[in-house]
C-alpha cells in the first residue's frame, strides 16, 4: 500500500474509532442513567431506599447525566475540529489560525471524552455504594 493510501486509511480508521467511542460513551452513560431512574423509582415506591441510598443514587444519576453531556460535547467539538481543518487551503492566509483552532477543539474534545468516561466510572461507584446500603 503506498504511503498516501496508508495515511488516508489510518485517518479513516481513526475517525471510525472516534465515532465508535463517542457512541459508546453516550450509550453507557445514557443506559446507566435510565437504569438508575428505573431502580430509584422502584425503590421509592416500595419504600426500600434509605436517605443515604437516595443521595448516592441521585449522585450516580448526576454523574451519568454529566457523562452524556460531556460525550455530546465531544461530538460537537469533533465536528468543529473537522470544520476548521476542512476549511484550510494552502493559499489561504488564515490557515495557521484555523489549524490552531482545530487543534484546540481537538484537545478539548479529547478532554471531554475522558471526562465522560470519568463520569461513568464515578457514577458506577456511587451506584455501587448505594446498592450496598
Amino acid at each position: 500500500m503506498p504511503t498516501g493510501d496508508r495515511d488516508e486509511f489510518n485517518l479513516q480508521e481513526a475517525f471510525e474509532y472516534a465515532r465508535s467511542t463517542i457512541q459508546t460513551l453516550i450509550a453507557i452513560n445514557g443506559g446507566a442513567a435510565a437504569a438508575i431512574i428505573a431502580f430509584y423509582g422502584q425503590a421509592l415506591s416500595a419504600g426500600k431506599a434509605s436517605g443515604a441510598a437516595k443521595g448516592m443514587l441521585a449522585d450516580a444519576l448526576t454523574a451519568f447525566t454529566l457523562g452524556v453531556v460531556f460525550a455530546t460535547l465531544t461530538l460537537i467539538l469533533g465536528y468543529l475540529t473537522q470544520r476548521f481543518w476542512g476549511a484550510n487551503h494552502p493559499s489561504d492566509a488564515d490557515t495557521a489560525i484555523r489549524e490552531g483552532a482545530a487543534n484546540a477543539f481537538n484537545v478539548v474534545a479529547i478532554a471531554c471524552a475522558l471526562l465522560a468516561l470519568a463520569a461513568f466510572i464515578a457514577g458506577c461507584f456511587s451506584a455501587r455504594n448505594a446498592f450496598l446500603l
